[in-house]
């Protein structure tokens, strides 16, 4: 739902459908305690945050398709959270993608720029390997993600791909149905499987680095 609400030239707003999209996923989110990514347009983020202001339990992340690829951008979205924060300083927004086409020098001042604006509990994502169907062939952001780290900043590193085109490494794979997913469950467990030693190796490198990494709750 959110890629097409995102994506199909304003219909978002039309009617107040990103309200509806956002009860759809609230409900099911309380109905069967799972995650959702938010891949918003402005007036759902500006819904999410505000309905979120008192549904606790609720967080979201910023992904793809508002990815911030410029500071302009960034402050925007900064300027929407401070509007709706909730009772104790905190938003609902967890994570935020700075996007693939950035460069380390902008993702570096975006850091800055969320620290500067004194919210607590946002970390700031970038793929270092995006899906083959995503952009361009053996996209590689791991020098740039050296680049943010030597500049004393963290970074939320992720992996759409390990780097090589597989079966199923693809948007593809998630609309797959239930019975589909099952069936492919292990060609897709081998692009998992290649994401994880990817990561795996990228961690290790940035330790020996002299970085500190930690690993996402749900690698365990």
């Amino acid at each position: 739902m959110g890629t097409a609400f995102g994506n199909l030239g304003g219909v978002e707003v039309a009617d107040n459908n990103h309200l509806v999209y956002l009860d759809g996923i609230t409900r099911t989110a309380i109905t069967t305690g799972a995650n959702f990514f938010l891949n918003p347009s402005w007036s759902t983020i500006a819904a999410a945050c505000y309905y979120a202001r008192e549904i606790k339990s609720l967080s979201f992340k910023v992904s793809m398709l508002l990815s911030t690829q410029n500071t302009i951008i960034f402050r925007m979205l900064l300027n929407i959270f401070k509007e709706f924060l909730r009772d104790d300083g905190t938003t609902p927004i967890y994570e935020i993608n700075i996007g693939n086409g950035a460069s380390p020098e902008t993702f570096v001042q975006c850091s800055k720029e969320l620290e500067a604006s004194g919210i607590p509990g946002i970390s700031l994502a970038a793929h270092l390997r995006i899906n083959p169907d995503l952009g361009m062939a053996n996209f590689d952001w791991t020098e740039n993600a050296d680049k943010v780290l030597a500049a004393g900043r963290d970074i939320t590193i992720k992996y759409e791909s390990d780097g090589t085109s597989r079966p199923y490494d693809t948007m593809e794979a998630y609309f797959l149905s239930d019975e589909e997913r099952t069936a492919k469950a292990d060609v897709i467990g081998e692009v998992i499987y290649h994401k994880c030693l990817r990561c795996d190796a990228d961690a290790k490198a940035i330790l020996k680095n002299g970085h500190q990494v930690d690993f996402a709750r749900i690698a365990y």
